[in-house]
């Protein structure tokens, strides 16, 4: 005979009952299932048929049945004792004296806890570990407040000592406070395309060397004149650097160079030595020129750029070298002596139509025409002339031949 709840009885049905061993509380089936929401169901041991409520396994008074504190595992007495032998029985925290199965208790420093006073621990570990963090966070802050103190006080003492070396450059070079100004605010907002007036000192040279012979290029309106004329001019205020760059600017680059800084590379580089040497000659004037500034990337201009840089910082250049490495103007050299100019000044007499009349006289002269060594100084020599072309006939045949 089927046994039923009273509840199911006085409805008139008839189902399943379960009952509890500790209490003897009975619940038909459905009904326990009902109860599970509310935690008065009766419930039965994972492993067997035996059976306990709630209520007693709360009270610890269902001596028969241990429920896990952590999960749904529901074990009796001994069911119990024959998993202990397997190490898979309920276990009692040492904290709270709950039983735990072993899947829920954790072992630490010796410790069995279950996994509700092992997240106590994680919980009290990390509010721990916050109060640390916001202690470290505070101090860090304190440390950084006195770094960006001692930031600002570096920042003076190397400001006053910039200053204090840049007051006693000024004093030998008064321009300098306006050629930083150009540097710092001025370059960097040139437009390329366009023509500006720039200071002499704030431009580069594009090559590593300068014309062996320190003149003018074949290609130039002053050709084969020295570079020492151009300066002469200038240092005799027969001419100025606006004079000389105002019809003809100076193109000059605006490229970032080896070194990472922007600058101003011109193209005019024996121009530009003149000009510096003048520069350095008037050392409390900001001396400046008219330039054409340019861009490398300018497609009209790329292929000369590419011609005239030499990849350098364009803060100081070397004349080449060779078997005709001395200065000269028009060819002839500006510091070896008379003996070219005299040389020269004949040769070119004697090719002129109208010194026919005096054709011999000049032959004469180029017959007793002698070079003599200086002996003061080893590049310094001059012209002498003989009385007599005795012994020296064949060189004055030699000097004839020479002319023809």
């Amino acid at each position: 005979l089927l046994q039923s709840c009273q509840l199911c009885l006085h409805n008139g049905k008839i189902k399943p009952i379960l009952r509890c061993q500790d209490c003897s509380k009975e619940v038909c089936l459905d009904c326990n299932n009902m109860l599970e929401d509310t935690g008065e169901d009766i419930v039965a041991c994972s492993q067997c048929d035996s059976t306990s409520c709630h209520l007693c396994l709360k009270k610890g008074t269902g001596k028969g049945m241990l429920c896990c504190n952590g999960c749904t595992e529901v074990l009796c007495q001994s069911c119990n004792e024959e998993n202990m032998g397997g190490g898979k029985g309920m276990l009692v925290c040492d904290r709270c004296n709950s039983k735990s199965c072993h899947c829920c208790v954790v072992d630490q420093n010796g410790m069995t806890l279950c996994k509700y006073c092992k997240g106590w621990d994680i919980l009290a570990d990390y509010h721990e570990r916050g109060a640390q963090l916001d202690a470290c966070k505070t101090e860090i802050s304190v440390l950084q407040s006195k770094v960006d103190e001692l930031s600002a006080q570096l920042a003076d003492v190397e400001q006053h000592a910039q200053r204090g070396k840049f007051e006693a450059v000024s004093q030998v070079l008064p321009s300098c406070d306006g050629l930083a100004h150009f540097v710092s605010v001025t370059l960097p907002n040139l437009t390329t395309g366009t023509e500006a007036t720039v200071p002499i000192l704030a431009l580069r040279w594009t090559h590593k060397g300068i014309n062996a012979q320190l003149a003018f290029g074949e290609n130039h309106e002053n050709s084969q004149e020295s570079i020492f004329k151009l300066f002469e001019q200038l240092f005799r205020q027969r001419l100025t650097p606006l004079e000389l760059t105002e019809e003809n600017p100076l193109e000059v680059f605006l490229n970032r160079g080896p070194d990472q800084h922007l600058g101003l590379y011109s193209a005019c580089n024996r121009r530009l030595t003149a000009l510096l040497m003048y520069q350095i000659l008037r050392r409390d004037e900001l001396v400046k020129v008219h330039v054409l500034v340019c861009s490398p990337d300018d497609p009209r201009m790329k292929s000369k750029w590419q011609r005239c840089y030499d990849g350098v910082a364009g803060l100081s250049i070397q004349p080449h070298e060779g078997k005709r490495a001395s200065a000269r103007h028009l060819g002839l050299p500006l510091f070896e002596g008379n003996v070219a100019v005299v040389t020269d000044a004949l040769e070119r007499a004697r090719k002129r139509p109208h010194s026919q009349r005096v054709q011999d006289n000049l032959d004469f002269v180029v017959c007793r025409l002698r070079h003599r060594p200086s002996n003061r100084k080893k590049d310094d020599d001059s012209v002498t002339f003989v009385n007599s072309t005795v012994g020296s006939r064949k060189r004055g045949r030699e000097n004839d031949e020479r002319w023809q």
